[in-house]
Order: C-alpha cells, then structure tokens, then sequence
C-alpha cells in the first residue's frame, strides 16, 4: 500500500519507499529541454527540495526512478551531466559561508560522488566550472537549493 510522503525532500527516497507522487516530470522536461537558466521561487513546503532532487537524478542518469513517469520513455538516461549541488538548508547564520561551502558542497559525476578539493581548494564556481567541464566534456548542471537561508 502506497504511503503518503511527509516530509521527504529526497526523490530516491520517495521512490524507493512506494509514497504517493504527483507527476511533475512534464513539466520538468519542458523545462531541461529548452537549455535556459531558471530560477525556481515557490513558497515554502511547496516541494522544491524535492523538484531539485529529481532534476539531480535525471542528469545523473538514474532511469530506474522515472519507471512510472511522464519522462520515463522521452529521455535518454545514457547522457548523464556532472552535477553539483549544494543546499543551505543546515546553513546557520554564526558559520563561515564560504566554509559552509565547502564542506557542503557536492559533485556528482555519474554514479560517484566528488569533493571539491579533487578538482579546486578554491571555492571560485566559475573556476569549478570550468574544471569539471574540463575533465568530462560535459556542460555542467548546478542546483542551489534554499539560497535564501543565508540571507
């Protein structure tokens, strides 16, 4: 029996634990195929974390998740995209951000999982960028989940 998922920020998770899953992968292809920028404003609990996680998996090639969704059978799920993605969701206002940063940051390249010293100590994104883009050939897709916790 499917469970009604309260709280999970996580698509994996949702996924893997049979919750209940309003479909937003239409919308989301119609997003990712336009090659645009986008920045995502919704009021709190409205699920971004959770929009975010998915769009992580589906540049990360994780087909086995969109088993039964929209974008299932649209994508190929061969072409993966480095990711990096840092929340600031545990961020508190008395650290350091840029250490913040560095520790929390991740690198997700395929199904292995990077630090930022294997490519920077810097935390320089453009830099970052460019080197990841450098050492796979592939654009790079970055997701900055609550940006607005350091403010």
């Amino acid at each position: 029996m499917k469970k009604i998922a309260i709280g999970i920020q996580d698509f994996r998770e949702l996924i893997t634990r049979n919750s209940y899953y309003v479909d937003k992968t239409k919308t989301i292809h119609n997003l990712l195929i336009s090659n645009k920028y986008y920045f995502l404003s919704r009021p709190r609990r409205f699920g971004k974390s959770l929009t975010l996680s998915m769009i992580k998996y589906l540049y990360m090639g994780e087909k086995e998740l969109f088993q039964n969704t929209y974008i299932y059978n649209k994508r190929n799920f061969e072409e993966t995209n480095p990711v990096v993605y840092i929340s600031f969701a545990s961020y508190n206002k008395f650290e350091d951000v840029e250490e913040f940063i560095k520790y929390n940051l991740n690198i997700y390249i395929e199904d292995k999982i990077y630090e930022l010293n294997d490519f920077t100590k810097s935390i320089n994104l453009g830099y970052l960028l460019k080197e990841i883009y450098k050492k796979t050939g592939k654009q790079v897709v970055v997701l900055i989940d609550e940006y607005d916790k350091v403010i």
